[in-house]
């Protein structure tokens, strides 16, 4: 508006400069032809640039700006979280509050996980897919995961390279697999008897389970835990929330997971409630369906679980018949 308001007056001078040397020598001057108006545009602008001096007064005066919080969650009255564009907001609604925050994590984690599309993962220059224990397509990151001739696991973003390699690194595996000598056993010996060749699993399918010990681990952590507080978007070691305990407690068995819920059921195998066993997890979700996941806890067996349930509570140990999931998942 500054700008605006000094060309007006400039133009103004330059019209009266011109009008009175019209004045002395009868004649129009030909360096500056005549701008029609300039009077009365340079007041309308002066007028509209005081107007907005004015409101903006008035403005400053009279809002009230609300003091942002010291951190997420609960703080006596209401719900504070951010939105997906980082600004605080506020709900006295506890579904809503984290419905909102997981949309909020959820846009976080792929703003700062955005997988590279295509190359190796020795060549990649972008954010770095996470490995979830399986070959083939990973729908989270979206890239084809496979092992190499060295028995490394790899990824690409083209599906021709992908089955080559795959291929490939099967085969090399199997032929090393084969060579090696095996540790004598009663199913070698009778292999040995028949003359049979005895069959050994692909080591690139994909496992069903991580071993027993590796998800003892997992939940020997997460006991270890109860009793810290639910922190909006803990990840420890002094607080955790759902997603971030799930997380760091599979990580020390070795299994690597997304960060928030909905993407930590993507990543791991739908089973049904029927297939529970210690160790997979289980998961709430509003809507029914997945994109409504909210909330994710550790199955200990016998129809209970370990969470880290909501602001104001610690780590706990709950069970079906407090709070019953509808959604189940097996990792590793």
């Amino acid at each position: 508006m500054d700008d605006r308001l000094a060309r007006a007056v400039l133009s103004f001078r330059a019209a009266r400069r011109r009008r009175h040397l019209e004045r002395q020598d009868g004649t129009p001057s030909p360096a500056a032809p005549a701008v029609p108006g300039a009077r009365g545009w340079a007041a309308r602008a002066a007028a509209v640039a005081v107007g907005a001096a004015v409101l903006t007064g008035v403005g400053a005066a009279n809002a009230q700006a609300e003091q942002a919080p010291a951190r997420a969650g609960w703080d006596g009255t209401r719900y504070w979280y951010k939105d997906e564009t980082g600004w605080w907001r506020w709900t006295r609604h506890h579904a809503k509050y984290q419905a909102r925050t997981q949309a909020a994590e959820r846009a976080s984690a792929e703003r700062t996980q955005a997988p590279a599309r295509a190359g190796d993962a020795s060549s990649a220059g972008r954010g770095e897919p996470v490995f979830r224990g399986r070959s083939g397509w990973d729908p989270v990151d979206r890239v084809y995961w496979y092992r190499d001739e060295s028995g490394r696991w790899r990824w690409t973003g083209h599906r021709s390279k992908f089955e080559q390699r795959h291929t490939l690194g099967a085969s090399t595996t199997t032929r090393a697999a084969t060579n090696a000598p095996a540790a004598p056993g009663p199913a070698d010996r009778t292999a040995a008897t028949s003359g049979s060749t005895a069959k050994r699993k692909d080591p690139t399918a994909p496992r069903t389970a991580a071993p027993a010990r590796g998800l003892e681990r997992a939940i020997a952590f997460a006991e270890a835990q109860v009793g810290e507080p639910y922190v909006w978007g803990g990840e420890g070691p002094n607080g955790w929330d759902c997603s971030g305990l799930v997380q760091e407690a599979y990580r020390k068995a070795g299994i690597a997971l997304p960060r928030v819920a909905v993407d930590q059921y993507r990543a791991a195998t739908p089973i049904t409630r029927s297939q529970l066993r210690r160790g997979d997890l289980v998961f709430w979700t509003d809507s029914g369906s997945v994109s409504g996941v909210h909330h994710v806890a550790v199955y200990l067996g016998d129809g209970k679980y370990l969470e880290a349930p909501r602001p104001g509570r610690n780590v706990r140990v709950s069970s079906f018949s407090s709070y019953n999931p509808n959604l189940y998942g097996r990792v590793g």
